[in-house]
């Protein structure tokens, strides 16, 4: 072998050698990419169950029973929202009137910054304690979602099987809500309730959806239709937040579903 074809071997390997750096690289960096879009949907979709800095959207409050026992069930649909690129959800929640910062709620969630995938959501915390969160993909459709407190304790429900997380938070005055959530002031909320039942164990209530304490949130709002609720709107913070039906059973109406406001 002459020098030249000795010259020319030594370049193929440099350049195999180059070529093979470069495809590690490109590799560690679609990893490193890839797992801090995860990383961080994670933290925006735990924000659902954090303070409302992050959430925005309508309610509804149905008062509880005041005794030691309550379930609160919801059948909820969350239809995809293609032009989303931030988490939004339908929730379940039971809050303490209070003091807000004591909840637990379970709910369903599409996570764009992943994928659009349906998935179920459960979450939990009381003042001064971190936020107990996890989600977890569910088939599409509608899903009936529950919770149920026996004094302090909290489980859940998803179309009708028992869920293994449990929390156990003292609540003064717990209400139930429902809410409709978006995390971007540009995206558009999704949700069809079409049931909610509310009250002791053995004793659950159909809650009439088109006179519940409801709170439209600057340009959020439930919308009626065929016996259920639909979100729709867009945010605007020019309009106002406005609470509709009856508000009665609840002390201060201003101070619920705070989290929910933005």
């Amino acid at each position: 072998m002459d020098e030249a074809d000795q010259r020319k071997d030594r370049i193929l390997v440099v350049v195999l050698l180059l070529a093979l750096v470069a495809l590690v690289g490109l590799i560690v960096f679609g990893f490193y990419v890839l797992s801090t879009r995860f990383a961080s949907a994670i933290r925006q979709s735990a924000s659902v169950a954090e303070s409302g800095r992050y959430a925005l959207g309508p309610d509804i409050a149905v008062p509880l029973s005041g005794t030691s026992g309550d379930v609160v069930v919801a059948r909820l649909t969350l239809p995809d929202v293609p032009k989303n690129r931030h988490w939004f959800a339908d929730s379940v929640y039971i809050v303490d009137e209070k003091d807000t910062q004591k909840y637990v709620e379970i709910g369903l969630m599409r996570r764009p910054e992943v994928d659009r995938r349906l998935r179920a959501y459960i979450g939990y915390k009381g003042p001064g304690r971190s936020l107990d969160y996890r989600d977890f993909a569910i088939g599409e459709g509608p899903h009936s979602l529950a919770i149920s407190r026996s004094g302090d304790r909290f489980t859940f429900q998803i179309d009708g099987e028992q869920r293994p997380e449990q929390a156990a938070i003292a609540m003064a005055l717990p209400y139930a809500q429902v809410a409709a959530q978006i995390s971007s002031r540009g995206d558009t909320p999704s949700g069809i309730v079409t049931q909610v039942l509310a009250g002791p164990h053995g004793g659950l209530a159909v809650i009439d959806l088109s006179d519940t304490c409801r709170y439209d949130n600057h340009g959020l709002v439930f919308v009626d239709r065929d016996n259920g609720l639909v979100a729709s709107g867009a945010f605007a913070q020019s309009l106002p937040g406005v609470y509709r039906g009856d508000c009665s059973a609840f002390d201060r109406p201003k101070s619920m579903m705070q989290r929910a406001k933005g």
